[in-house]
């Protein structure tokens, strides 16, 4: 976000969830001089409103298997960058389609994502609503429907 708040100060970065890191994230936040871009939410249980109310969902973590957390975002609509960290992320979010995915650890790159997302209304608006189509790939009738294909298969 220190690479983006400074071309995008009209933008602003929320983080929902807590843990034990954050205070040393807030204690950094303060020292790059972000605090005035960084809203710090807590803990939500309405995921929706959430999502309802973001323009871009980051998926930053550098470790991931099948992260539910993107898809979420992506079946509401949002477009998504994330670093591609595992095979999992990949599966979901397919580059250039239906969002936008960096190297794994490269924060300029996940920078770079970011700043194509928040400066292009058309790419936002498009990304958003195809990754709301493609998030059906992992919707439960989808899902039971290949499991089933796969029993069939598997009883020839």
């Amino acid at each position: 976000w220190a690479l983006v708040a400074p071309q995008r100060p009209d933008w602003r970065l929320r983080l929902y969830g807590t843990g034990e890191d954050e205070a040393a994230l807030k204690a950094q936040c303060t020292g790059l001089g972000l605090d005035g871009s960084v809203e710090w939410m807590g803990r939500t249980d309405d995921v929706e409103a959430a999502l309802g109310g973001a323009s871009v969902f980051v998926q930053s973590s550098r470790g991931e298997g099948f992260p539910l957390a993107l898809l979420e975002a992506m079946a509401s609509g949002v477009p998504c960058a994330a670093f591609d960290c595992a095979p999992g992320v990949r599966e979901i979010v397919r580059d250039g389609e239906d969002g936008l995915l960096a190297p794994a650890g490269d924060t300029a790159a996940l920078a770079d994502r970011l700043l194509r997302l928040t400066g292009n209304p058309r790419l936002r608006d498009a990304l958003g609503a195809r990754a709301r189509s493609g998030a059906q790939r992992f919707s439960e009738p989808e899902v039971g429907r290949r499991w089933e294909e796969l029993f069939a298969f598997l009883e020839r």
